[in-house]
């Protein structure tokens, strides 16, 4: 029961990022150099709904892999959604699925922070620490999870 636990609440800091790049980044880190009013209208151009669409490529639902122990179910993601806000911060919600004895548990996990201006992308600065690189091709954002590529799609209203 509580490798079970354990596990989950590893995956879903593993696969949502809370832990990556450099710990204790403060969230709601300053613009960069190219000025609040440049940093402010590339928020606004990203500021969006996103649907999670895809890990590295694998349609969901998709098992990313976490352990090896046989013992552990292993944990899908079923789906997720991202909101940029024009003020510079995001929520991300990830919905998860693993088979277990008594049968299919589904649970969420809930992430927020800021968001900044970064070379040609921009970087998301998790409440709690942690940063993870965040780029925008067209309409699909992608999360890049210590190599774990999340791509969201722009929802169309």
């Amino acid at each position: 029961m509580w490798a079970r636990l354990a596990f989950s609440a590893a995956a879903v800091m593993t696969l949502a990022g809370c832990a990556s790049g450099a710990a204790g980044t403060a969230a709601g880190a300053p613009a960069p150099a190219t000025g609040r009013a440049e940093a402010a209208g590339r928020l606004a151009a990203v500021a969006a709904e996103y649907t999670l669409v895809a890990i590295d490529g694998h349609a969901l639902p998709y098992s990313p892999k976490a352990d090896n122990d046989p013992g552990v179910a292993p944990t899908k993601v079923v789906g997720g959604t991202l909101t940029v806000r024009a003020n510079g911060t995001f929520l991300m919600s990830t919905q998860y699925s693993a088979t277990e004895a008594q049968g299919e548990r589904r649970f969420d996990g809930q992430f927020s922070g800021s968001c900044a201006p970064q070379d040609e992308g921009f970087r998301m600065f998790w409440d709690g620490g942690g940063e993870t690189p965040l780029t925008v091709k067209g309409d699909t954002v992608i999360v890049n999870n210590n190599g774990v590529r999340f791509h969201y799609l722009r929802q169309t209203r």
